[in-house]
C-alpha cells in the first residue's frame, strides 16, 4: 500500500473542522449522505440557506458586535456564539415569513443564544432592543482570515463530495482522531481496505479547488 504523502495544510484544515457541522452524531454510519442537514449544507440547493448565508456574509461584523454587547465577554466568546447560531441555521434553515427580515431573525437568534449560554447577565442584556443599523458596517477584526462559518461550509461540501466510505474514513481518522485500525474496526472492514479508501479520499481533498482557496482560519 502506498504511504499517504504528508500534507500539513490539509491536516490542519481537517483538525480545525468542528465535527458538529456534520449533524446527527448519534451513530457512526458509513453512509451519511442522505442526512438532511448535511445534504442541505453541502449542496447549497436550499434557497432559504443561500439567503441566510448571504445576509450573514454582509452583516457578519454587526452580528459579531451585537454578540459582544450581549455577552460582555472577550471576542472569542462572541465568535463562538455566532458560529453556534450559524451552525444551527445551516443545519435547519428557518422560514422567514417576510422577505427582508433575515437580519432581524439572525439578531434574535444571537440574542436567544446569548440568553442560553450567558446566564443571568446574558439574559439581562438580551432584553435590550438593538438597532441593526447601529451595528452594521463595523470593521471585522478577522478580515485577513477565512470566516469560520464559511470555512465549515467549504469543508463540509468537500467531505460530501467523497464516496461514503471515503468520507467515513476521513471523519474517523483525520477529524475525530481515531487510528486507521480503530476506524476499520468501527466500520467492520479490513485495515488494508481502510487505508486504501483513506488514501483516495485525502488525494481527492487535496485536489478540491475550494479547499485549496481557503485562507488561514482565525
Amino acid at each position: 500500500m502506498t504511504t499517504i504523502p504528508p500534507d500539513d495544510r490539509l491536516t490542519a484544515l481537517l483538525r480545525r473542522f468542528d465535527v458538529r457541522w456534520l449533524p446527527d452524531e448519534g451513530g457512526l454510519a458509513v453512509d451519511r449522505s442522505t442526512r438532511s442537514g448535511l445534504v442541505r449544507i453541502c449542496t447549497g440547493a436550499d434557497e432559504r440557506l443561500a439567503t441566510m448565508i448571504g445576509v450573514y456574509r454582509t452583516e457578519r461584523a454587526g452580528l459579531l458586535r451585537f454578540a459582544r454587547s450581549l455577552l460582555g465577554r472577550d471576542d472569542g466568546a462572541a465568535e463562538d456564539l455566532l458560529q453556534e447560531v450559524m451552525r444551527k441555521v445551516c443545519q435547519k434553515p428557518p422560514t422567514v415569513q417576510e422577505p427582508g427580515r433575515e437580519l432581524a431573525y439572525l439578531l434574535q437568534a444571537v440574542r436567544n443564544e446569548a440568553s442560553t449560554i450567558g446566564g443571568r447577565a446574558g439574559r439581562d442584556r438580551a432584553r435590550r432592543v438593538d438597532d441593526p443599523d447601529a451595528v452594521a458596517g463595523v470593521t471585522d477584526a478577522t478580515a485577513p482570515f477565512e470566516d469560520p462559518v464559511l470555512f465549515h461550509l467549504v469543508v463540509a461540501r468537500a467531505l460530501a463530495a467523497l464516496a461514503p466510505r471515503q468520507r467515513a474514513l476521513v471523519e474517523l481518522v483525520d477529524i475525530r482522531g481515531l487510528t486507521v485500525a480503530q476506524a476499520a474496526a468501527e466500520l467492520d472492514i479490513a485495515v488494508g481496505t481502510a487505508k486504501k479508501h483513506r488514501f483516495v479520499a485525502l488525494r481527492r481533498l487535496r485536489d478540491d479547488p475550494a479547499l485549496a482557496e481557503l485562507r488561514d482560519v482565525a
